[in-house]
């Protein structure tokens, strides 16, 4: 019995999570994930170059309206 009792708990929480409004848009969202090769950005500089000229290069595709990067998805 309380076993059941968890796992459907356990299941409602679950159902909750997945109807929270999470703060932001999810439709037509793209994310993806960049393996950056560390010996050809060494420095903090390098690679904030970099994910600016990609930021500008993103944005400036027809059907984008905005972008940003993260180094971790809620």
């Amino acid at each position: 019995m309380v076993a059941l009792a968890g796992g459907s708990l356990l299941v409602q929480s679950f159902v909750e999570l997945r109807n929270a409004d999470p703060g932001f848009e999810t439709e037509a969202l793209l994310t993806a994930q960049l393996a950056i090769p560390p010996s050809k950005y060494e420095g903090d500089e390098q690679l904030a170059g970099l994910l600016d000229r990609l930021k500008e290069r993103t944005e400036g595709l027809p059907a984008v309206r905005s972008a940003t990067f993260t180094n971790s998805l809620p």
